[in-house]
Formats: structure tokens, C-alpha cells, sequence
């Protein structure tokens, strides 16, 4: 399926987005009234327009992305703590935490590995990164420690606020804040303002 279909596809479920995404490293707003406040500019956005936003949040994510798996474990052996940000084109969720990636890339590029994943690649590698984590679609964030064995899995969008906390916690002490237990999903993040459901089909291991 091209971009142009995709995007058409989704077109009137990447309206909500654009009321709180913007290009170019802005933050996503998580409060609610403030993405109601957007509402009606975003519903009234042409579908041209609606294209073009979809169109760069694709390229952004084509650019943060990581095309080799061997990536993620260079990553792990650095050293430094390491957020696993898996993503997906096809899922409205998904394009939301595009900007809020980006964002936390730039401001912890020191202290931590930030890694996005395209869960649209469906290669081999990635398939086996993919079982190796326990995910299968985005958005989901697998925070590891300096050490590699403290794991914490957030399924589903996230704050960039809770984000943020949680990384700077394992930055300052190797351990992820609020870390369940190894592997086990966290299902209690900080409230998120409303989106629609995601669109993206759970592919076959």
C-alpha cells in the first residue's frame, strides 16, 4: 500500500492528530482541554492538508528509525540506559509519539540510547527483535537499565512528561521509576488526552 493510499485511508482519523501534533520537535499536548481547544481547526483542515501532515509525520519516522536491528544491541552495550521506542505508520497513536520521540531524542541525547523502531518492517531481524521484546505493534517503549536486565514495557501512547521522568530516573540510577517486573507491560501510565483507536493489524509472528 503507497503513502498516498495509507494516508487517505486514515484521513479522518489523522484530523484528531494535527489538533495536537506539530513538526519540527514540538511537544505533543497531553491535556485534553487544550486539544479541545484545536478541535474544530483541525476537522476543518482540508484533506490536502491532512496529507501533508500524515505525509511528514511519515518522513520524520522514516528518519528516526533505525534500518538495522543490530542497532538496538550496540545500543545496549554502550553503557548508557536505552529506551526501544516502537512505532508504526498505520496507527493514529503512533503518529502522535512521533514528536514526542524526537523531542526526548534532542534533550537526552547525552545520558540515554533513544531507538525507534518502524514495526512496518517486517524483515527477519526485526521479526526476531520483535519476539525478543514481546512486541508486535506500536506504540510500546521497552525501557532497559545500564545493565541491560531491569526491563520495563509501556504498551500503548504515553505522556512525553512520564516518558521524560521515567528516563532520567534510569539515567540517574540505572533502575527504571515505577519498574514492574522484568518483562511484565506497565498498564497505569499518567493520564493521556483522547485518541482514536489504533488501525494497525497485529502481525503474524
Amino acid at each position: 500500500m503507497n503513502t498516498q493510499t495509507m494516508a487517505t485511508r486514515f484521513c479522518s482519523l489523522v484530523a484528531s492528530v494535527v489538533a495536537t501534533v506539530v513538526i519540527g520537535g514540538a511537544v505533543t499536548k497531553a491535556d485534553a482541554g487544550a486539544a479541545g481547544g484545536h478541535h474544530s481547526h483541525a476537522a476543518s483542515a482540508t484533506q490536502q492538508e491532512l496529507l501533508e501532515q500524515y505525509s511528514k509525520l511519515v518522513a520524520a519516522l522514516d528518519t528516526m528509525a533505525t534500518h538495522d536491528p543490530a542497532t538496538v544491541d550496540a545500543a545496549i552495550v554502550s553503557g548508557r540506559p536505552v529506551l526501544l521506542a516502537f512505532l508504526d505508520r498505520g496507527c493514529v497513536e503512533c503518529l502522535r509519539m512521533i514528536p514526542v520521540v524526537a523531542q526526548l531524542q534532542k534533550d537526552l541525547a547525552k545520558t540515554v540510547e533513544i531507538i525507534v523502531v518502524d514495526t512496518d518492517d517486517k524483515s527477519e531481524g526485526f521479526r526476531k527483535l520483535y519476539r525478543r521484546f514481546s512486541v508486535w505493534a506500536g506504540p510500546a517503549f521497552v525501557v532497559l537499565g545500564r545493565d541491560a536486565r531491569r526491563v520495563e514495557r509501556l504498551i500503548g501512547p504515553q505522556p512525553e512528561a512520564s516518558l521524560r521522568a521515567r528516563l532520567e530516573s534510569v539515567s540517574a540510577d540505572g533502575t527504571p521509576a515505577m519498574a514492574q517486573e522484568r518483562g511484565r507491560p506497565s498498564h497505569s501510565p499518567a493520564p493521556i488526552a483522547p485518541s482514536p483507536h489504533k488501525v494497525s493489524v497485529k502481525p503474524t509472528p
